[in-house]
């Protein structure tokens, strides 16, 4: 039985690495920046400059306050690499539609000529996924879902007509719930020693456990940065935003199929004892303990509940951005981010129980990426803007560690959007379509045993079909993005 708990175990270590690997971010962070594809560092736009590039809040006259939504719909498609239609193994599957609504909410004040102070909430990270309980990537994850507040008070002062600064802190509150299916039927088999009348055991969809994590944690970061107008038509902006580790605090649970378990247990242990000599009422006897022993201590050597901290490392950002006024109604930008998520070397992993070992480090080797933004907005009157966008988005996932809890890829973005003033009040509105190039999985992430003997478990460890969602992966999601301001 204790072999049953250290590989139960060693899997949801495992399967906890990827809860929050995603570059996944979400930096559409206002309804107008949105509708220009946020090519917005150089601009002062509206108050989401906050989030953006805080130098961009030197247009406030007095005071102004902007609320806005953005639901984001994602959708994801997995296709095996070999489908099997006629026993129903492996085939393909759409996640489960849902929809995130991620807020914003600005107001800055002007303090005196030069300085004006600001404050935002928003979310630039999170989304998840949820996929089918006995899908053919369970092993892996499914349920996935991250939140990521960021509560960020800032100033911007202007130094003269040509240049602003910008600085702001933020404090920053996150949550995680993830869920992924154990394989249970396997390791009762390697408990059984590997019977092979026992083989159906394994991969089982019947004997599956649930595993369910939780996790909440905080952490601080500042950004910064400078507007500089050398020229009446052009707007240059640089803006940075520091990294920061967030060290989450959670809670593990399991549930069991203890009926499946029970069975199959008592079912060995009658198999094994017949032809001993003992009568059938003994051979119940026994069968029925040793699956009492088998569960319970299942049960008991790994607890129900099991809490640990990790400690996750989020990137930092540095923004460079271009606005040219090309006529008195119509303008353009252009913004090119890096985004540093090479701090994401590692995920340190730390169980209270120190079952079956007292920490974890899990390899994670990303790379830093690149955005390249394009936008532009032009003046219909003096109500109505119209807006649009291009933006092509590289990502961070290295194909060994890609996983479908939130699967990344490089991806292009199309944005169209609308502005309409009525004396002190502004609505804006946008949407954006963001497709994702395919990717594949041919990796071991959701298996842990090194079966070759190599000293490193890779995709050559994974047996024919293990249903640790191999195959590949195509994703689109559709932005909606609508705010109103309103300047005191």
């Amino acid at each position: 039985m204790k072999k049953i708990v250290v590989l139960l175990l060693g899997i949801m270590i495992f399967s906890a690495s990827g809860v929050f690997a995603s570059g996944l971010a979400i930096p559409e962070q206002g309804a107008a920046a949105m509708g220009m594809s946020a090519a917005v560092t150089a601009r002062s736009e509206d108050l989401s400059a906050i989030f953006y590039n805080p130098a961009g809040i030197d247009y406030v006259e007095n005071f102004e306050i902007m609320l806005g939504i953005t639901p984001i719909r994602p959708g994801h498609e997995y296709h095996p690499f070999r489908e099997d239609f006629e026993l129903g193994l492996f085939k393909g599957i759409d996640a489960e539609s849902q929809t995130f609504l991620p807020p914003q909410i600005y107001a800055a004040w002007r303090t005196n000529e030069k300085m004006v102070l600001g404050l935002g909430v928003y979310a630039p990270f999170g989304l998840g996924t949820d996929w089918d309980k006995k899908w053919d990537g369970r092993y892996v994850s499914t349920f996935a879902e991250i939140t990521n507040i960021h509560i960020n008070p800032t100033l911007s002062y202007t130094v003269n007509d040509m240049v602003s600064v910008g600085v702001g802190f933020s404090y920053i509150t996150s949550s995680a719930t993830i869920e992924k299916m154990i394989d249970t039927g396997s390791a009762l088999w390697n408990a059984m020693g590997r019977n092979p009348a026992m083989a159906s055991l394994a991969a089982n969809k019947g004997y599956d456990s649930l595993f369910n994590l939780e996790g909440d944690g905080s952490a601080f970061n500042f950004n910064l940065g400078t507007i500089i107008r050398p020229f009446e038509n052009l707007q240059l902006g640089v803006s940075y935003r520091s990294a920061f580790d967030i060290e989450y605090e959670g809670t593990a649970k399991f549930k069991h199929e203890e009926t499946m378990i029970r069975n199959t247990v008592a079912g060995a242990t009658t198999l094994a004892l017949q032809g001993s000599g003992l009568n059938d009422a003994t051979i119940a006897a026994l069968a029925s303990a040793q699956a009492d022993t088998a569960y319970w201590g299942l049960s008991g050597m790994m607890p129900s509940t099991q809490d640990g901290t990790a400690t996750i490392h989020m990137p930092w950002t540095l923004n460079f951005g271009m606005k040219y006024d090309i006529t008195d109604a119509w303008d353009t930008s252009l913004d090119l981010d890096f985004v540093g998520w090479s701090v994401y070397d590692k995920l340190v992993i730390d169980f209270d129980k120190n079952k079956p070992k007292d920490k974890s480090t899990l390899k994670k080797d990303w790379e830093n990426t690149f955005t390249l933004r394009g936008g532009t907005s032009y003046d219909i009157n003096e109500a109505f803007v119209a807006r649009g966008g291009l933006m092509y988005d590289s990502n961070p996932v290295p194909d060994d560690t890609f996983d479908p809890q939130l699967p990344d890829s490089d991806r292009w973005g199309l944005s169209v959007g609308a502005g309409y003033k009525l004396g002190n009040i502004r609505i804006d509105a946008s949407y954006m379509l963001l497709q994702f190039l395919g990717r594949e999985k041919n990796n071991a992430v959701g298996f842990d045993t090194d079966v070759t003997g190599d000293g490193i478990v890779d995709r050559f460890d994974v047996p024919m079909g293990y249903p640790i969602g191999n195959g590949k992966y195509k994703s689109r999601a559709h932005l909606f993005s609508v705010s109103a301001s309103y300047m005191f």
